[in-house]
Order: C-alpha cells, then sequence, then structure tokens
C-alpha cells in the first residue's frame, strides 16, 4: 500500500464477567504491518515490499485466584502475507504465514517478600497458499514451537529495600530455511540482577545490577536468510 491509500482496520472484543474475580473475552483485529526490506545478497536487495495486512483473532480468560495472584489462558490466531527469499533468490511475498497458539499466564505474590510471572506459549506458525509443495504446510521460519519463560523477585524486609531478582527463557529449535531442512537448536537463558531504591538529594533513584546469559550459552536468538 502507498502512503495515499487509505484502509479501514476493523476491530472489536467482548469481555463477559461471571463474578469479580473471573473473566472472559474474545477479540477480533485487523492490522497493517510495514513490508520487509530484501536482504543483501538477493536479487532485489533493499527493496521494500509494500505493507501488508494482518488479521488476529483471539480468545481467552482470567482469573484471580487471591489477592495478588492471577491465571490467565488465550487462545490466538494471526494469519498474515507470508514474506521470504523464493528458489529464485527474489525476497518477496508469497501466500500466507497462519501462527495458531496457546499461552497460559501467571503472576503474582508468593509471599509479601517473594513474586513472580510465568508463561508458557505453544505455537503452531504454518506457511499455506504458497503454490510450492516444498513450503506449504511447513513450519514459519524463526518461530519456536515452544517457549516459555520465569521471572521471580525476593525483596528481604531484613534488607531494607534490596530487591534479588532472576529470569529464566527457553525457546524450542527454529527453523531457518523456508522448506525446514535448516533449523537451530533451541536455547534456555539464565538471567540475575539486584536493584536497590532511595532517595539522593531529593530525588527518588534506582541503583541496578545485572548479569545478563548468567551461564555464557552461545545461541540463536533470531535467524533469517540476510546473508
Amino acid at each position: 500500500a502507498s502512503e495515499d491509500d487509505h484502509v479501514a482496520l476493523p476491530s472489536a472484543a467482548l469481555v463477559f464477567n461471571p463474578s469479580t474475580h473471573q473473566s472472559i473475552y474474545a477479540s477480533f483485529s485487523e492490522g497493517i504491518e510495514h513490508g520487509g526490506v530484501a536482504p543483501f545478497g538477493t536479487n532485489n536487495q533493499n527493496q521494500l515490499l509494500s505493507a501488508a495486512r494482518s488479521r488476529q483473532v483471539e480468545v481467552g480468560a482470567k482469573a484471580d485466584l487471591a489477592t495478588d495472584f492471577s491465571l490467565a489462558l488465550a487462545a490466538f490466531r494471526i494469519k498474515k502475507p507470508l514474506e521470504l527469499i523464493t528458489a529464485e533468490n527474489v525476497f518477496s511475498r508469497l501466500g500466507n504465514a497462519v501462527h495458531q497458539g496457546v499461552e497460559l499466564t501467571a503472576q503474582g505474590k508468593i509471599s509479601s517478600e517473594f513474586s513472580l510471572i510465568a508463561s508458557v506459549t505453544a505455537i503452531h506458525a504454518q506457511q499455506e497458499e504458497t503454490g510450492d509443495e516444498n513450503l506449504d504446510g511447513k513450519h514459519v521460519t524463526n518461530v519456536p514451537r515452544f517457549k516459555s519463560s520465569l521471572y521471580a523477585d525476593y525483596a528481604p524486609k531484613q534488607l531494607g529495600g534490596v530487591h534479588v531478582n532472576a529470569s529464566w527463557q527457553y525457546a524450542s529449535s527454529k527453523a531457518f530455511s523456508p522448506d525446514n531442512k535448516i533449523t537451530v537448536p533451541g536455547y534456555h537463558v539464565v538471567n540475575i540482577g539486584t536493584n536497590y531504591s532511595t532517595d539522593l538529594g531529593g530525588f527518588r533513584t534506582t541503583l541496578r545490577m545485572n548479569v545478563d546469559n548468567l551461564f555464557d550459552r552461545r545461541y540463536w536468538r533470531d535467524v533469517t536468510q540476510s546473508l
């Protein structure tokens, strides 16, 4: 779409509250995404693809299991144009990428000093309507089938405002090539940190120290077909 195009983007949502501590919802929306840029080495390198329309449907539920603890479950489906490098070495749109999945999230306080956020997501991202039997039905590149994360924060009262935190992230293996003949392995990453909030010269100040990738793991966070 050019800058002069006008596009209507509908969206709708419905929320039902069976009780004050529970909610069920459904939503539909359409969006416009920037087109990708043909990477170096392709026959049309640096070419910007036109903007593309995406559609998303989501249903879910949330429940407050305690005063400071909630659980949420959502199922989603996202459909958008598939961008890839073809066998002719041209970066272009070919068919659609359809992402379907479920996500479970828990967050809140386990005690007055300990809080956490945890999530688990399963994704089935499939290439459709490409017109190429070697690509149709294959997994979309750079999308793990499974990912999870855990963030914990501990603030013992005896340390007077000091917070100690840690996080863990996991992603399963991902396809590197559209035909799925090349994949990259999954990974685990652990981060730790601490922060302390105080007043310095009348200003509220937070001091932080973090160590990312604590165990110095080498991993593929993202993979593309770019050279």
